[in-house]
C-alpha cells in the first residue's frame, strides 16, 4: 500500500469515530456503493479528490449554534470508482473494514457494477 493510500485509509477511519466519514451500502438496487466525507476543511477533501476522483461540493448548514449558517465541504465518490478506492485502501482500514467489504459485496454480487467495469479497473494501473 502506498503512503497516500495508507493516509486515506487512516483518515477515513479517524473521521468515522466522529461520524464525519462513511462507506455506505445503498439498499436501492439502482444506486451503487459510495463513500462520503463531510468536513469544514476543504484541503483533505481535495487531496482525496486528487487521489481517487469523486467530487468536492460546498454544503451550507443552516442554523448552527450562533443562528448563522456555515459552509462545510462534502466529498463524494460512487459507483465503480468508489469500489476501486475501497479495494485499494481495504488493507489499511480498521473501523470501516466490515462496511467496506459489504459495499464491495453489494456492488459486485447485486449486479450494480458490470463485470466489464471490474476487469477494466483491475487491469489498469490507474483509475479511468
Amino acid at each position: 500500500m502506498t503512503p497516500n493510500k495508507a493516509w486515506a485509509a487512516g483518515f477515513l477511519d479517524g473521521l468515522t469515530r466522529d461520524g464525519l466519514a462513511r462507506i455506505s451500502v445503498v439498499p436501492k438496487q439502482s444506486e451503487s456503493p459510495r463513500v462520503v466525507v463531510v468536513l469544514d476543511n476543504r484541503e483533505p477533501l481535495v487531496r482525496l479528490e486528487r487521489l481517487f476522483g469523486g467530487q468536492v461540493a460546498n454544503v451550507r448548514v443552516v442554523g448552527d449554534a450562533g443562528g448563522k449558517g456555515k459552509t462545510v465541504f462534502r466529498w463524494t465518490i460512487a459507483g465503480a470508482r468508489a469500489m476501486h478506492m475501497i479495494v485499494e485502501i481495504l488493507p489499511g482500514l480498521y473501523l470501516q473494514k466490515d462496511r467496506a467489504r459489504a459495499a464491495l459485496y453489494y456492488g459486485w454480487y447485486e449486479g450494480n457494477t458490470k463485470p466489464s467495469v471490474w476487469r477494466r479497473l483491475f487491469t489498469r494501473k490507474r483509475m479511468p
